[in-house]
């Protein structure tokens, strides 16, 4: 099945082989979500800065080990 083109809403996965990039803005100046087969990019080419907006941002190990936890109303990096 194809992706409407007007605006619509997803129900399921969408799968990318390698290499296929999802390009949010243009390709020159957008943020692009990829994976090469050996590893997995979050990159924005833009000009201005990347938010990331929440109360708190937790990175974690793929066990699920805290690496780092940045919280709003600590206003700092917790371990």
């Amino acid at each position: 099945s194809f992706l409407p083109l007007a605006g619509g809403t997803m129900t399921g996965n969408t799968i990318h082989n390698d290499n296929v990039k999802s390009i949010y803005g243009t390709s020159s100046d957008g943020l692009e979500v990829y994976h090469d087969s050996s590893h997995s990019y979050l990159k924005d080419s833009g000009t201005g800065d990347l938010k990331i907006s929440s109360n708190t941002v937790r990175i974690e190990s793929d066990g699920a080990e805290n690496m780092i936890i940045a919280s709003a109303s600590s206003k700092s990096l917790l371990q």
